[in-house]
């Protein structure tokens, strides 16, 4: 019998390739001896979980989603393509180039709240306000490094923090490289391009305000 993962797990790999050609689609309700009529489906849908399972920052539309918007969006990608080492690079490629999307763009805009929900939640599980995000620290790495590189948060609701820009500055070179790559040479050219939007800069405010609230009144009922 198929877990409730296997079958959410289909289901995102049936909207998003209906969603990517702008057509119609409706949720496989019905799994019954679904991996018996169908073994090799069945079989590569496992082979994603497990890999969703070891990579839990891989967003799974997106990464479904990804060939759609890199190759020709009339071509089709069936399973046994998601389960390859073609279609991860794929989804990395398609990652990055993300980045270099507008702040307002509708994507990017989903990216954002997804982002702000992530930053809350971190700071919820452990134990800080807000305020604190941008300098605590993991080990020997900002948070946020690790964040960034693992597509948990973009890069536009960091520059809610003044600071954000000179730790990015006096980051050492190995770091910059390693969880920001040609990010950090670009750093003054993302944050023009958010002072200057109309939607992403005030999306962030408010939900920077939001998540103030929640954060602060969760450590002050923890330290009483």
């Amino acid at each position: 019998m198929m877990t409730q993962q296997e079958k959410d797990c289909y289901n995102t790999y049936l909207s998003s390739s209906r969603i990517a050609k702008n057509k119609p689609f409706k949720y496989r309700q019905n799994f019954e001896d679904f991996e018996k009529d169908n073994p090799s489906e069945y079989l590569y849908i496992k082979r994603l979980c497990n890999f969703f399972n070891k990579y839990p920052h891989v967003r799974h539309a997106e990464y479904f989603k990804a060939p759609y918007e890199i190759y020709n969006k009339e071509d089709y990608f069936d399973l046994k393509f998601f389960a390859s080492q073609k279609a991860i690079k794929t989804y990395s490629i398609y990652m990055k180039q993300k980045k270099d999307q507008s702040p307002d763009n509708p994507e990017m805009l989903d990216f954002i709240k997804d982002s702000l929900r992530n930053i809350g939640s971190y700071c919820i599980h452990n134990n800080i306000q807000l305020d604190q995000y941008i300098t605590h620290k993991e080990g020997y790495n900002y948070c946020w490094l690790k964040h960034l590189k693992e597509y948990k948060t973009c890069i536009y609701p960091l520059f809610y923090w003044a600071e954000f820009t000179d730790l990015i500055t006096n980051l050492p070179a190995d770091e910059k490289d390693l969880f920001l790559g040609d990010m950090a040479e670009h750093i003054f050219t993302y944050k023009t391009r958010l002072n200057t939007s109309t939607q992403a800069k005030h999306m962030i405010m408010e939900g920077v305000k939001r998540i103030k609230k929640i954060t602060d009144n969760s450590t002050n009922s923890i330290d009483k």
